[in-house]
């Protein structure tokens, strides 16, 4: 499969790569349609993030169609459409108990930066019944993007830090 594969500061290599497996039971495989970038995938590029290695395929956003599943996925199919956002979560560990999902201890911020990511034909996702949203396949793909990128950034990064109690809301 081609992939957007992050070589270091200044280099990336839209290259083959090898097609991601099952390697939980939680996960699942999604064949890209789309996919989006943010400042998040420049800044290793541009030499402002080392946590990322060398030979990672970039992007942690995206929309496709499922390819495969995990024994353990429970409300997945292969053939469901899904927007996958930048957040993975185990909806187990203490910060997904409490919500928190952009910190959660077995996911988080990964796609991308510590596993691979979406820039991809093919992508895995752990925890796929968490960490994805399904999507109508009649969907157009620019609408689709957004349930991948603003709006699951705009949750985790305002909603879940901004106190909005202070907010009047009228129509």
């Amino acid at each position: 499969m081609k992939a957007l594969i992050f070589k270091g500061k200044d280099k990336i290599e839209w290259t083959e790569t090898m097609e991601p497996v099952i390697i939980e039971p939680t996960d699942i495989i999604v064949k890209i349609e789309g996919f989006t970038f943010s400042h998040a995938d420049y800044r290793p590029y541009l030499g402002q993030d080392d946590s990322v290695a060398p030979d990672t395929i970039m992007g942690h956003e995206g929309v496709g169609v499922i390819t495969a599943v995990g024994g353990s996925v429970i409300n997945l199919q292969v053939s469901d459409r899904v927007a996958i956002g930048c957040i993975i979560h185990c909806n187990i560990c203490q910060w997904c108990l409490r919500k928190t999902f952009a910190k959660c201890v077995n996911g988080g911020f990964i796609l991308g930066t510590k596993i691979n990511g979406t820039h991809a034909e093919f992508v895995r996702i752990p925890y796929g019944d968490n960490s994805v949203i399904k999507i109508s396949s009649a969907m157009n793909l620019a609408d689709a993007l957004m349930f991948s990128d603003v709006l699951p950034t705009g949750y985790e990064n305002v909603i879940k830090k901004v106190d909005f109690r202070w907010c009047i809301w009228s129509s």
